[in-house]
């Protein structure tokens, strides 16, 4: 299993600036914030994102569900419908071009 990585939004914006992406960490704070803002509001407006050469967010509707019991009284409950987001990566992600 390939090993896990963190990314605070810090993190990723102290390496885009040590990869010379841009001048100062200020301005790379700026950059993935504005980025991630941008994204958000545009899935929450009801927008697919396409990030060319890298994937795809998008909502996507779950069905509501009754497979949970209550702890105390063991009453089966309805899990509600809801929505999350999905990511498809592009292929050239998957094929691991640069």
């Amino acid at each position: 299993m390939p090993e896990l990585i963190h990314f605070t939004r810090s993190q990723l914006a102290r390496a885009m600036t040590r990869q010379g992406f841009f001048p100062s960490k200020k301005i790379a704070d700026h950059f993935v914030e504005a980025a991630l803002t941008h994204i958000t509001q545009a899935l929450h407006n009801g927008k697919i994102v396409q990030l060319k050469g890298f994937g795809t967010f998008q909502f996507v509707p779950t069905r509501a569900r009754q497979i949970s019991r209550h702890v105390k009284t063991g009453q089966p409950f309805t899990i509600p419908a809801s929505r999350r987001v999905r990511f498809t990566p592009s292929r050239r992600l998957l094929n691991g071009a640069t």
